[in-house]
């Protein structure tokens, strides 16, 4: 498939419909975006910018990516729901309803991060439901199950606490 987009929109390719639908969908409907160009959440209900553990889920994007894709809308959508908040919105396109924490991961490790558009959020009640929801639902893994984990990770040969530590982005 050619790699000139820009060029098969303006028909300056002859490639068939197909490719050029497939052009217009990653355009609409992005899974892989800089984080440049998603804004978090300002009404997010956890993590502020400087948040110790994101640095910690950056350095686990540096070794085992990103594991689960940030949910977004775009910014045309999220001012439709809140018109009041234009002036303290960025120029990004997109904006973070669900991984305020992995966007702002991926741009301290330099990588692009993994996106999913939620296509069916019709309101500023439901887009706010679902940010709550992924807040109070979510669950820390209890600690003696933590603990069972990490010994068996510890238990492979040639593991110390070290690269344990540095192989899930903690600290030793």
């Amino acid at each position: 498939m050619p790699r000139n987009f820009a060029a098969i929109e303006r028909g300056g390719s002859s490639v068939d419909d197909a490719a050029r639908d497939v052009m217009r969908s990653r355009m609409t409907r992005p899974t892989l975006l800089s984080p440049d160009e998603v804004q978090p959440n300002p009404d997010n209900p956890r993590y502020a910018n400087d948040d110790p553990e994101v640095v910690e889920l950056a350095e686990t994007f540096k070794t085992a990516g990103q594991l689960q894709a940030a949910i977004i809308i775009s910014l045309d959508q999220y001012l439709e729901f809140y018109p009041e908040r234009a002036s303290v919105m960025g120029p990004a396109p997109w904006v973070t309803m669900i991984g305020n924490r992995r966007r702002a991961a991926a741009a301290l490790a330099g990588c692009l991060l993994k996106v999913q558009v939620a296509d069916d959020v019709e309101t500023a009640q439901a887009f706010e439901d679902r940010v709550l929801i992924e807040n109070i639902q979510r669950k820390n893994v209890p600690p003696l199950l933590e603990a069972a984990q990490l010994r068996r990770r510890l238990d492979r040969p040639g593991e110390t606490l070290r690269s344990v530590a540095g192989a899930i982005g903690k600290s030793h």
